[in-house]
């Protein structure tokens, strides 16, 4: 199966991104589940508000671990068929540090809604008591 290709439009630009083949899907899901936790869910489910953001700064976890998963799932992302690194970063991004975190929500949301949806629907049994 193809990988899908994802595009919206944020903040006025195009941003496109294309969803990973299944390893990387899991190394990346695992690694930002590691370190974002349940944290990460309203930006994958595609509803992250202002707080979802900064309870991100407020997690127990290294600012570095945090800022570079972040990171790592905007370099995914094309504005404008552009791509975005450590050089392009800054430029883009100075005084538009919403538009970091709308992009970081896109690409979670692209990436895993499918999957955290279909989970979070799924009836499991309660575990019997032992």
């Amino acid at each position: 199966m193809a990988c899908k290709t994802h595009n919206a439009e944020i903040d006025g630009q195009a941003v496109y991104v294309i969803q990973w083949p299944a390893s990387k899907a899991l190394e990346m899901q695992l690694r930002l589940l590691n370190v974002l936790g349940g944290a990460a869910l309203p930006f994958i489910l595609g509803k992250h508000k202002f707080g979802d953001i900064t309870r991100l700064a407020m997690l127990d976890k290294p600012v570095e671990e945090v800022l570079a998963i972040v990171k790592q799932f905007i370099f995914c992302a094309r504005i404008d068929g552009k791509e975005i690194n450590n050089v392009e970063f800054d430029f883009l991004f100075s005084s538009k540090l919403m538009l970091a975190y709308r992009i970081f929500g896109f690409v979670c949301e692209a990436q895993y809604k499918d999957f955290f949806t279909e989970g979070l629907e799924t009836k499991e049994p309660e575990p019997e008591a032992t």
